[in-house]
């Protein structure tokens, strides 16, 4: 057996030269010669150590040395589906795959055919459920010779199953709407031409969303529904008002299946999207005009008005209903932009992805041009129909919550000029939405935590509409990735709610004001809620960790405010205990005694509201012990009691606690201390 060192060097050597495997390449003979001198055995261990997230065989792939791939795996038994990091550049991101989702990413056919040929798993999946096959369809391009289509065939004859999706329900036909031919081929090897992934999309819908004519057709050729809608409500027709697909638009149309009323809509919301989301003025009065006209000039199928809803709430106007009234909009960007607005919340609805996303990007022109007025009402609208729609606990919403706050922040802190843009009563309407979302967050935090119950017996449960199946048992006090996101996400709106607090204490002007802000507070104290490590919104009131970072709608700076001596008085008056503990048994003070957090009139409010310098969190530390760690200039003396010394005294020496030596009122103090 070799020493380690003469292990060590060869597999240097071998690294590097698989580094530069390209097609063709062979090891050299030395090298060669200095593995085969282990035993047949041992050098499966000598070729499968891996160096950043890659063995030799894994990078032999990726180069696409078909005869390195085919050494390694004859001579040495190099383990066939070991998994290697691929970086994805584009995304910036890497997922681990085997050597055969590599080699066929990659473009290396040759590789492939070895790899089939000595047994790879054609179907084993990336780290997000993807298929070789599948993440080579997404590459053919049309007009492209790269090699992938070839190796798709070679995977199909070698049994690849283009049916099975990736985590995200995402299929092979799904991922090839952008080369027609790849799409006939799949669909003659029996792929799903309805298959759906988790938005209920399917290839159609893609095919659509991303101007693919050619396909569009190709794929009703073989049966496709058009009619088949996403989870927002979205046919074919209307997927290609939203995108702007005008070509696909007019094929829709001249297939007739559509209802008169339903095309009115098309014509609207296309020329809405031309305006919002191509800025093209003449496209949008074309298309209006266009819908007035099927409205209005058809005496054979009689006339479809236009549905009359009024003044709306936050943009304050209605909608045209003539071309004179259109003719005389025309002549204000401005007020054909909450025209299309108005369009687009008609015909898609409230509650749709892209209804609130164009309310959020028009709100987000107005702040750019420091307008924030009009940024404020119409983000503080679409956060109140996404918090309705979604949950707190998704990332896009926790997303936009701190989006608005940093909004306000903006402008009360940073932008001294426009202060008075932000109104008490914004924050307040904000407030609300927040705290009513997190009641109904709390509710499906329950859920998970059954879940992870249920689980642990292999049985299901169902959470907000969305089943999920426990494929591998999950232990007690564990918690899946997906739902680790969401209680991160609780946690971020948490310390939102926080800055909300402190935004509307620097708002108030007056008794009634403040006493609005009680009332709110009283409201979300009642859900008692804590952040995963148990802190409650007085610990997070004291910690400096609680600063909302910022976000892309605005710049890439964190504003810090607390700890919060304005806010935590506030939450003191409010009835909040300082004697709550987190999970580790740590006291607001605890935390606020730590030197990153520390405030001397933040501890002394604590203090005298009852906090204890001697509680003791689950690893015996006290706040005196963390604070004698730095210099905190603060003077202990009057906050230190007999009662707390009788206490220390009791708790050091074992003395009997229960009664009679311990009166019962005098018990409740002494456990403050343990």
């Amino acid at each position: 057996m070799r020493i380690s060192a003469d292990i060590y060097s060869i597999q240097t050597a071998l690294f590097s030269e698989c580094s530069k495997a390209e097609p063709r390449y062979r090891l050299s003979s030395r090298l060669k010669k200095s593995i085969e001198e282990f035993p047949r055995q041992e050098r499966k261990d000598v070729v499968s150590k891996m160096v950043d997230g890659c063995a030799p065989l894994f990078l032999a792939c990726k180069k696409g040395s078909a005869e390195v791939a085919d050494y390694l795996l004859t001579k040495c038994n190099a383990p066939i589906e070991q998994k290697g990091l691929f970086e994805v550049l584009d995304e910036g991101v890497s997922h681990s795959v085997t050597p055969l989702w590599c080699a066929a990413v990659s473009g290396r056919l040759a590789v492939v055919k070895v790899l089939l040929r000595h047994g790879a798993d054609v179907n084993a999946v990336s780290d997000s459920g993807s298929t070789p096959v599948r993440s080579a369809c997404y590459i053919v391009r049309p007009g492209e010779n790269t090699g992938h289509m070839e190796i798709i065939k070679a995977l199909v004859e070698a049994g690849a199953d283009i049916q099975m999706p990736n985590h995200f329900g995402g299929t092979c036909l799904i991922n090839s709407v952008q080369s027609p031919y790849l799409v006939e081929y799949l669909i003659k090897h029996g792929a799903d031409v309805n298959a759906e992934d988790v938005q209920h999309k399917t290839a159609l819908h893609y095919a659509v969303q991303e101007h693919r004519l050619d396909t569009t057709k190709v794929l009703l050729q073989h049966g496709a529904d058009p009619m088949k809608k996403s989870k927002y409500g979205d046919d074919i027709l209307q997927t290609a008002c939203i995108k702007g697909a005008i070509h696909i638009f007019n094929f829709i149309l001249e297939m007739g299946k559509f209802s008169r009323e339903r095309v009115c809509d098309a014509f609207e919301l296309m020329g809405a999207s031309f305006l919002l989301d191509a800025h093209d003025m003449g496209s949008c009065l074309f298309f209006w005009h266009k819908g007035l006209e099927f409205r209005l000039d058809n005496e054979e199928e009689g006339l479809v008005p236009k549905p009359c809803l009024g003044q709306h709430a936050v943009l304050g106007i209605e909608e045209f209903q003539s071309s004179s009234e259109l003719e005389t909009l025309s002549f204000d960007i401005r007020q054909m932009k909450l025209q299309a607005l108005l369009i687009t919340e008609r015909v898609l609805g409230s509650h749709h992805k892209d209804t609130i996303f164009r309310f959020m990007y028009a709100g987000a022109a107005h702040a750019d041009a420091s307008e924030y007025r009009p940024c404020i009402h119409l983000w503080n609208y679409a956060l109140g129909l996404k918090i309705e729609k979604e949950t707190l606990l998704s990332s896009d919403t926790s997303f936009t919550v701190r989006a608005v706050i940093q909004l306000f922040l903006n402008i009360l802190i940073r932008d001294q000029n426009q202060k008075s843009e932000l109104q008490f009563s914004d924050v307040v309407t904000t407030t609300k939405y927040v705290t009513a979302g997190l009641r109904q967050a709390q509710g499906l935090i329950e859920a998970i935590d059954e879940e992870v119950d249920e689980e642990s017996q292999g049985t299901k449960s169902n959470i907000n509409g969305h089943l999920r199946e426990a494929h591998t048992p999950v232990k007690a006090g564990q918690v899946r990735p997906q739902f680790q996101t969401q209680l991160d996400n609780y946690d971020l709106v948490l310390q939102s709610w926080l800055h909300l607090l402190y935004l509307l204490l620097r708002l108030a002007t007056d008794f009634q004001q403040r006493s609005e802000i009680f009332v709110l507070v009283k409201h979300f104290k009642r859900l008692s809620p804590r952040a995963q490590n148990g802190d409650s919104i007085l610990h997070l009131a004291v910690a400096a960790t609680s600063a909302v970072r910022s976000n892309s709608f605005l710049d890439d700076e964190s504003i810090s405010l607390f700890p919060s001596p304005e806010v935590v008085e506030f939450l003191l008056q409010c009835g909040f205990s300082v004697s709550n503990r987190n999970n580790e048994g740590k006291t607001p003070l605890h935390t606020a005694s730590v030197k990153g957090n520390f405030s001397s009139q933040v501890a002394e409010l604590l203090l005298e509201a009852g906090a204890h310098l001697d509680a003791r969190d689950a690893s015996g530390c006290t706040p005196a012990s963390i604070l004698a760690t730095h210099p905190c200039k603060l003077d202990l003396v009057p906050y230190t009691s007999l009662k707390c010394l009788a206490s220390q005294a009791i708790r050091r020496h074992g003395l009997p606690v229960s009664p009679p030596w311990l009166p019962l009122e005098c018990r409740d103090f002494y456990a403050h201390h343990l």
